[in-house]
């Protein structure tokens, strides 16, 4: 009688242990929200060291991120982010502003000329739907950088 039950016990051991499984980095990143240099180095923990590109977006109200979404994983060098996916999430969020954050794999926390241009790009595509991109945010391993304030 012993024996039956420990089988059904390890049975479902083995059915439960395939549910567990590590967090990843998408959904480390999701879902954040409070004061904003917290949510940024919350994120940098998550994703800051990362291998492969991610692009963020954070919608803020008052002076507080009430929201964070990965729009897109990319590559070692670049992500690739459709400017309508900043809108919708904006809209999907009931916000008018939101902050577009990425990280760096390579370790240079300094805006490219193509993160400049995009913020730029980003801003006058969102404005007619009453979304304003206050500014994009880098994270590389420890450090921090904003750009376009």
């Amino acid at each position: 009688m012993i024996s039956r039950y420990l089988c059904v016990i390890l049975a479902l051991g083995l059915v439960i242990a395939p549910i567990v499984s590590a967090i990843t980095p998408k959904e480390q990143a999701t879902n954040l929200h409070g004061q904003p240099r917290q949510v940024y180095r919350d994120l940098n923990k998550y994703i800051g060291n990362q291998p492969i590109e991610y692009s963020i977006i954070a919608g803020v109200y008052r002076d507080s991120i009430v929201y964070t979404e990965v729009l897109e994983i990319g590559d070692a060098t670049s992500v690739l982010v459709y400017p309508d996916t900043i809108w919708t999430s904006a809209l999907k969020y009931k916000v008018s502003h939101v902050v577009i954050i990425h990280n760096h794999p390579n370790g240079m926390c300094t805006a490219s000329d193509a993160d400049w241009d995009n913020i730029r790009l980003f801003r006058n595509i969102t404005a007619p739907y009453g979304v304003t991109v206050d500014k994009g945010v880098i994270l590389c391993g420890g450090a921090i950088a904003g750009y376009g304030d």
